[in-house]
């Protein structure tokens, strides 16, 4: 339960810092009652001596009307599908729940070819006239203003630069996780091929994301300078 309130915790004031926060104070759901009571009961009994500190960090904020705590019987707890050997009745509901519905063989079958035909590269050839399909090959001898990696990591070797920039490419778009390797980046760079990374998007909320947690926990206080200062530094 600890782990749970502290990142819902992290979320409340990542909220609140973007100008949006809760309207109501978040509830959490819990199945097991006994670590329900203790943390909304502020009163020790004797025979509950031996817990973690974590219990007086929810029962603070439980104390503070930070957060709510309140008990789910297992046979709500929907989470149990995702952690635990449950009955099959009780899988069976649970996977209701999420809206997850089971396909019957032909239904299955039927989509299985629809999306095969689909991610086809030979029906694509076929619909578009000027397309090409390479079988068990790279496209990048063709010539074209852009290029769009999109199979796998680092599947751009050397040689295939070298056809790149033969093939007077001048943008290479990462549609894959990282198609190109540094060495094969600095190539196309020092030949004006213009790179549009994969990771530039993404890895922005990532760094931001992992400055803010480690603030947060370390109960510091960053002026926008100092976060921005840290945030160059990646």
């Amino acid at each position: 339960m600890a782990d749970l309130v502290a990142e819902l915790i992290w979320v409340k004031n990542l909220m609140s810092e973007l100008q949006f926060p809760p309207k109501e104070v978040p509830m959490v759901y819990c199945d097991n009652l006994s670590a329900v009571l203790l943390a909304a009961n502020p009163i020790l009994h004797s025979k509950s001596k031996h817990f973690e500190i974590d219990l007086y960090f929810v029962r603070d904020l439980v104390n503070s009307k930070d957060i709510r705590v309140s008990h789910i019987p297992g046979t709500m707890q929907v989470a149990d599908i995702l952690t635990k050997a449950v009955s099959s009745d009780n899988f069976l509901h649970f996977r209701t729940k999420l809206n997850i519905e089971e396909l019957d063989s032909t239904a299955a079958e039927m989509k299985g070819k629809k999306l095969g035909m689909e991610s086809s590269g030979v029906d694509y050839s076929k619909t578009y006239a000027r397309s090409k399909y390479y079988d068990e090959a790279k496209p990048w001898n063709e010539r074209y203003d852009a290029a769009f990696a999109c199979a796998s990591q680092n599947e751009i070797e050397q040689f295939d630069a070298i056809n790149l920039v033969n093939a007077s490419c001048r943008l290479l778009v990462e549609g894959s996780n990282m198609p190109c390797t540094p060495e094969v980046a600095d190539f196309l760079k020092k030949a004006s091929v213009l790179i549009a990374p994969a990771m530039a998007t993404g890895i922005g909320g990532v760094v931001a994301g992992e400055l803010e947690l480690n603030h947060e926990c370390s109960l510091i206080h960053w002026s926008p300078e100092d976060f921005e200062s840290k945030l160059q530094v990646f």
